[in-house]
């Protein structure tokens, strides 16, 4: 096996290939691109000139795939630690089989004399243009989109230390791009706020929330919802303890039918209000004792259990009469919707 030397930069390299996984030639790769840098890596989108072997059944061998897009990944701050770069390499795979985003082989920048993970173009699909992780799906990484939503667009600043960090907490516990960001908002971000109903423990209003919710979008990241239809629920004279077990039984998964997006503070009343999606109003019955009871079923609600709520009575056809007794009549009747399970 001879040593061959470079054209272009005058370096000596070895031209032995072994089947698909080889040592990449840094000359080969023109049109480089920075396109991520984070703590501990950096991605460059490269064409690598020859391209990586693929094998070609027609001519049963081994040919190239000229003008390949690739991605060029390097670790950052390792010291010259090549099992930590060999065991992010072994991250990847050649199987292509297997989901697991494939790489062509390794490489060395001439000059700095850095490794190079050579992956496939794949990769610009799955990383974070932030952190360079692949552990990403749909474009979100979870860390990363956390940390910005708390720089970018929430106010944690109730005066409230036990709401401050329940909603902390609860941006902790977003997961994926479909859940409903948690955020206290101030009250003068609504408007048109008029009553649905009122007892001696809640009082419930319709409003229009002028910035509206935060939503993610696949390539456009993080943007509002403006003039959204929201519900305000407030609690006369609750504590900070009881409110905060009222707003723990609604939900940030948009699954679920009881969402809620924050909470806000009426500074007339100082009572604290939750933020509530608009179908909650279809669901509330306006009479406080059976809307509390629906809540702590709800709340207590398990994977097997029946999943209680309040059924609009338009839901309900062919209702035949069967039988009355001193206390109460029955029923058949077809349930359109029919229950959750």
């Amino acid at each position: 096996m001879s040593p061959s030397q470079c054209e272009r930069c005058g370096e000596y390299y070895d031209d032995d290939l072994n089947a698909e996984f080889e040592w990449c030639k840094p000359c080969l790769f023109y049109n480089i691109i920075e396109v991520a840098k984070g703590d501990s890596s950096k991605v460059n989108s490269a064409i690598c000139k020859n391209g990586p072997l693929s094998y070609s059944y027609l001519k049963k061998k081994l040919t190239r795939v000229s003008g390949k897009k690739v991605a060029l990944k390097y670790l950052l701050n390792i010291q010259n630690n090549t099992n930590k770069f060999l065991n992010e390499a072994k991250t990847y795979s050649v199987n292509c089989s297997n989901n697991i985003l494939k790489i062509y082989g390794i490489s060395q920048n001439p000059h700095t004399k850095d490794y190079i993970m050579v992956l496939h173009n794949k990769y610009f699909e799955k990383y974070c243009k932030i952190c360079c992780s692949t552990r990403i799906e749909h474009n979100w990484c979870n860390s990363c989109n956390i940390n910005l939503i708390r720089k970018k667009f929430i106010n944690c600043n109730s005066g409230n230390k036990e709401i401050d960090d329940y909603i902390r907490e609860t941006q902790l516990n977003i997961n994926n791009p479909y859940n409903i960001v948690f955020e206290w908002i101030p009250y003068d971000q609504f408007g048109n706020i008029n009553e649905i109903g009122k007892d001696n423990t809640y009082a419930v209003y319709s409003a229009i929330w002028k910035d509206g919710p935060l939503y993610y979008e696949y390539m456009a990241g993080w943007a509002r919802e403006p003039n959204k239809k929201v519900i305000l629920k407030c609690l006369q004279n609750a504590i900070n303890e009881f409110f905060l077990n009222e707003v723990k039984t609604y939900s940030i998964n948009y699954d679920d039918d009881n969402l809620i997006y924050g909470i806000s503070q009426n500074p007339s009343t100082r009572v604290y209000v939750m933020i509530i999606q608009d179908k909650y109003h279809e669901k509330c019955v306006k009479n406080g004792k059976i809307d509390n009871f629906i809540q702590e079923m709800r709340a207590n609600n398990k994977p097997d259990n029946i999943n209680f709520e309040f059924i609009s009575y338009n839901q309900f056809n062919d209702i035949t009469y069967i039988a009355e007794g001193g206390f109460s009549k029955v029923y058949s009747a077809i349930w359109k919707d029919g229950p959750l399970y």
